[in-house]
């Protein structure tokens, strides 16, 4: 068996996280270009999941977002972002480093809730739908609680 490629749209020049609501109305994608020539790109860009098209492209994070999750009742949107340096590379210690989790009210597209200093990889949300695990490229999780 194989599979076949049954749509496409343009998100970023490089994308580093995706989620999808769960009501299948949104889908929620983040940039992650480091590269200077082609420009920067650490904006989410919340589209249209039937049509894929455009609804907002919402920026505050100043390094490559490499995590991105929703909640259950496809209000919020929780992305996370590393760091990258001058030549494009991806690594913790560097002059772009952003290293921060945010919570994104996605009807308002607006940040609702930061955290700097928490992530530089992954997150999630637990089934609470308050409580945010993060991943940091030195080996730590962090919980983080988002009280709305």
């Amino acid at each position: 068996r194989s599979g076949e490629l049954v749509g496409e749209f343009d998100a970023h020049f490089r994308t580093g996280a995706l989620a999808v609501t769960p009501d299948q109305r949104l889908l929620v994608s983040g940039g992650a270009s480091c590269f200077q020539r082609y420009g920067f790109d650490f904006g989410l860009g919340i589209w249209a999941l039937e049509t894929g098209k455009s609804i907002a492209r919402v920026t505050k994070h100043t390094g490559p977002v490499v995590g991105l999750a929703t909640t259950r009742d496809s209000r919020w949107a929780v992305s996370a972002a590393g760091s990258c340096d001058r030549e494009g590379r991806s690594f913790r210690e560097s002059d772009g480093y952003d290293a921060s989790v945010r919570v994104w009210d996605l009807a308002e597209r607006t940040v609702a809730a930061a955290f700097h200093g928490e992530a530089a990889g992954s997150c999630m949300l637990l089934a609470n739908d308050q409580t945010i695990v993060a991943g940091s490229l030195d080996g730590s999780v962090h919980f983080l609680q988002f009280n709305r």
